[in-house]
């Protein structure tokens, strides 16, 4: 029994190894194209040690700088930059695998209005780092720092319903007719 568990414990850490060996720099490398971007250019080069510790370049100071003594919504723009970069990075490589849309749930919640601007013309730049990564991008959000008009759809809830909302009808021509299919797909 004790075989097995060494012998587990070797295979993990050989594996997370060969992650850490290709899906770090990726992370890294993505985050460094999106943290100018959501900083107005102030932070720069981030650095991520193998437990993903993050610390970043600051124009200002001229001096790498730990994540940890930044303000809450700065650490939160790096944590975003992180995600985005993560997820960029761990997409498959195959033609036609990744995923085609980008789920962020209240990711504003502490910006002010600079770093909301930001986020919302990252997410919106079809031309962009998320625009060719994710052909959909979904933005739940309560901030009125933005023009929820700048996205193609909105949805408005209240009280657990939907609102207001300007997607297309089910019966719009908008939409394509989805025929019915006879025997499996």
């Amino acid at each position: 029994m004790l075989f097995r568990s060494e012998r587990a414990v070797t295979i993990l850490a050989s594996t997370r190894a060969r992650m850490m060996a290709t899906i770090l720099p990726d992370t890294q490398r993505e985050m460094a194209r999106i943290l100018p971007d959501l900083t107005a250019g102030r932070y720069r080069f981030p650095r991520l040690d193998d437990r993903f510790q993050l610390e970043v370049y600051d124009g200002r100071k001229r001096a790498w700088v730990r994540r940890s003594l930044f303000s809450g919504g700065t650490q939160d723009q790096f944590s975003l930059a992180l995600r985005l970069g993560f997820a960029i990075a761990a997409l498959p490589r195959e033609l036609g695998t990744a995923p085609g849309f980008l789920f962020l749930d209240e990711p504003l919640s502490s910006f002010d209005r600079e770093r909301t601007r930001a986020l919302v013309d990252l997410l919106r730049d079809p031309a962009g780092l998320i625009g060719t990564h994710f052909r959909q991008v979904f933005l739940i959000s309560h901030s009125q720092a933005f023009d929820p008009g700048l996205f193609t759809y909105q949805i408005q809830m209240e009280d657990g319903g939907i609102a207001r909302t300007n997607l297309p009808s089910a019966t719009s021509s908008a939409i394509p007719e989805r025929r019915p299919t006879i025997g499996p797909n």
